[in-house]
């Protein structure tokens, strides 16, 4: 069904250029059904589906259902200059240097929590073909605090390519008031209240993609969880541009995402706020005002007055004055005005609506199971800290769904359990996946037997059918309940292609290691590679080389990143006692993974420590046949963000260091690009203070959004 619409092409192509039998020229027809925009999605899930390029004809067949796969290999195959449209190989961006840096381009505070550790914000970009666009590709950042008034759970930005690092990000403003005219703007913010009190988005979210048109309505809606008080709520939101940023979405007068503020004269305070009216005041009153960013003064002036009730507009009073008055710049990147959403549609939201649906699902939390969805049949699967698996159907009602009239309105139904999956929409994984020791991960389903995998705190990691009956389970961690680490707490990595899937633990036999362990899809002939001395931290996905996507086995490789040692207990904040390490994992014929102590091993205790390491991310620039890999330390005040070169094979020493607060979430990165500020990555830093400045307080618990542009990273 993916290759419907527009998409159709986009699959011949990349079908005859995987097997090296593209002809010269292509017909006309083609041409025509690709004149509209390209989108690219970039989300967790793309982390933990594989797709190589070479492989069986079969399997290549099957996983092309599944529009990350063409994601990934629009990554890895270059295809656009056929068309005649797209990029061509430009120079540099930058002058190439032996050690290039790590530069921030901007940082957003997000209030009280950040994205949680291990999640992902996730990107949007409107056509893959086309200049990178500041108006409509954004990025959504999911927020771990419970929503409120002036607390955000869940808030996206545009105007993503501005910045400094290296040159003038094309998306750059004229500098004004407190705006330096360098970061992205607020897209829209949301306080997204289905649980009782309030919940956070402890996971990560998934943006709304339809195979059938393309760009038409791609893109509108978001769907995620809330959780808290003891339940979890799956949304899907309608965003509107220009929801909770107080109807300002480019630099205007007027306050800084907050509510009201106060203007004091003759000990009398007036409000002050985008409308309304100030009421008294003396004849050429001079009224001072703080102009507020992010819950921080930024800047003073004052506003003089003569005479009584002065209209307010944006924050100025505009008439029934004689006075003047400077007035003051909104910051444009403040959150913390969110809409609120607390009754919700009974019936799919449009696009643009700012409405959502709201659908409780268990009776526990979830901590660690970010929804995943199926594209190609409009279905969403999702675990909970019980130990329950749920599927759910009409998640965005897309046009490849049959049950949805339209994307939304009327007779359009409203994301629900799915009946006809495990027992009404649910699958209970049950043996030691129970009571505590029932926390989920994140679902991966495997379009070439549609199974659905999932790894659970015992440390096993299970397999279910597309009927809903659970398969069976491969031991991969101890589980035990005095080994903290003795569990899987990332989702699960599956190799549709090749029919591997991959599990993590910091805790296996006993402690006596950490383990990465592939398995046939099957769950037999598992493969484990000893990660050295167990049970110290959690242990995160790996990520794998170029030439594994190019099913060339003799020199793929995949990395883990985690620490050797004794260190204090538990591996959070001020752990000490342990060094970390980078690791290199080797394949064998057939890309079976060499078992055992892997063979590369580098210290990396000068930029992390001894501290959880988050998930890496692999970025493979085909324009320059640059393979990158990034890696970084959780609640490490130390440098905690370190890049490194792949190309030629496990490296020796860093390319680029840098610090941003105690660490990030999971890193997600655009296409390479020649325009300033394109070729970037973006997560959440944690332990951050209000001006997203702190890299050596280990109590501070704000959390910022931030991109980097990596020198050299194009």
């Amino acid at each position: 069904m993916f290759s419907r619409g527009p998409y159709r092409f986009i699959l011949a192509v990349l079908i005859v250029t995987v097997l090296g039998l593209l002809a010269e020229s292509l017909p006309t027809p083609r041409a025509e059904v690709v004149s509209q925009p390209i989108p690219m999605l970039h989300d967790w899930s793309m982390r933990h589906t594989v797709y190589p390029h070479i492989g069986p004809m079969n399997a290549l067949l099957a996983v092309q259902k599944d529009p990350r796969a063409w994601f990934s290999w629009q990554r890895r195959v270059p295809i656009w200059p056929i068309r005649g449209r797209g990029p061509e190989p430009l120079p540099p961006r930058f002058p190439r240097s032996e050690r290039p840096e790590l530069k921030r381009d901007w940082s957003i505070y997000l209030g009280t929590a950040g994205t949680a550790p291990a999640m992902y914000p996730a990107k949007f970009t409107f056509d893959v073909t086309a200049a990178p666009s500041c108006a409509t590709d954004f990025v959504v950042f999911p927020i771990n605090a419970a929503g409120s008034a002036t607390q955000p759970n869940i808030v996206a930005f545009n105007q993503l390519y501005s910045g400094t690092a290296g040159a003038t990000g094309i998306c750059n403003r004229t500098a004004s008031g407190s705006d330096n005219g360098t970061a992205a703007t607020v897209y829209w913010s949301y306080n997204v209240e289905g649980v009782a009190g309030g919940g956070a988005v402890t996971t990560s979210p998934t943006i709304y993609f339809d195979p059938i048109s393309g760009a038409t309505n791609t893109g509108q809606k978001v769907a995620f969880v809330e959780s808290g008080s003891g339940s979890a709520h799956f949304h899907v939101l309608g965003w509107k541009s220009g929801d909770g940023t107080n109807g300002v979405t480019t630099q205007a007068v007027g306050l800084d995402g907050i509510a009201s503020a106060t203007v004091s004269a003759g000990g009398t305070n007036y409000a002050v706020g985008n409308t309304g009216t100030i009421n008294g005041g003396t004849a050429s009153a001079t009224y001072s005002v703080t102009a507020v960013s992010g819950g921080r003064a930024v800047t003073a002036f004052t506003i003089t007055f003569s005479g009584t009730n002065y209209l307010v507009a944006n924050g100025v009073a505009t008439t029934r004055t004689n006075g003047t008055g400077s007035g003051f710049k909104v910051n444009i990147t403040a959150v913390a005005a969110p809409k609120q959403i607390t009754s919700f549609v009974a019936t799919a939201p449009a696009g643009g609506s700012g409405t959502a649906t709201d659908l409780p699902f268990g009776s526990s939390t979830d901590t660690l199971s970010s929804p995943f969805v199926d594209y190609e049949y409009d279905k969403a699967y999702v675990g909970n800290d019980a130990g329950v698996l749920f599927r759910i159907k009409d998640v965005f009602c897309t046009k490849v769904n049959p049950d949805c009239p339209a994307t939304s309105g009327p007779g359009t139904p409203a994301p629900s359990l799915d009946p006809t999956w495990g027992t009404g929409g649910a699958v209970t994984i049950g043996g030691t996946c129970t009571g505590t020791s029932a926390k989920l991960t994140g679902p991966v389903l495997d379009y070439t037997t549609m199974n659905v995998f999932v790894g659970c705190s015992d440390g096993k990691l299970y397999s279910v059918s597309p009927k809903g009956v659970v398969n069976g389970f491969l031991q991969v961690g101890d589980g035990v309940a005095s080994k903290t680490y003795g569990g899987i707490v990332d989702p699960p990595i599956v190799d549709g292609v090749n029919g591997f899937v991959y599990a993590t633990t910091g805790s296996a036999n006993n402690g006596a290691y950490g383990a990465l362990v592939q398995a046939k899809t099957n769950l037999s002939s598992s493969s484990l590679a000893q990660i050295l001395t167990g049970n110290q931290c959690n242990f995160h996905a790996p990520a794998f080389s170029n030439a594994y996507y190019s099913s060339n086995w003799s020199t793929a490789i995949a990395y883990m990143d985690a620490v050797f040692g004794t260190i204090t207990q538990p591996c959070t904040a001020g752990s000490t006692g342990a060094t970390t390490y980078l690791y290199g994992i080797t394949f064998g014929s057939n890309g079976v993974m060499t078992a055992g102590t892997p063979a590369h091993h580098l210290d990396t205790q000068s930029p992390n420590g001894g501290y959880e390491q988050e998930p890496l991310l692999e970025f493979y620039n085909a324009t320059t046949g640059t393979d990158w890999l990034f890696t970084a330390a959780l609640e490490s005040n130390q440098q905690n963000i370190a890049s490194w070169t792949i190309t030629s094979g496990f490296p020796t020493g860093f390319t680029s260091l840098a610090t941003e607060g105690l660490g990030p979430s999971g890193l997600i990165v655009d296409n390479d690009s020649s325009s300033g500020q394109a070729a970037s990555i973006y997560f959440g830093a944690v332990g951050q203070n209000t001006a997203c400045s702190n890299n050596t307080v280990l109590t501070d618990t704000g959390g910022c959004a931030v991109k980097l542009t990596q020198a050299n990273l194009y």
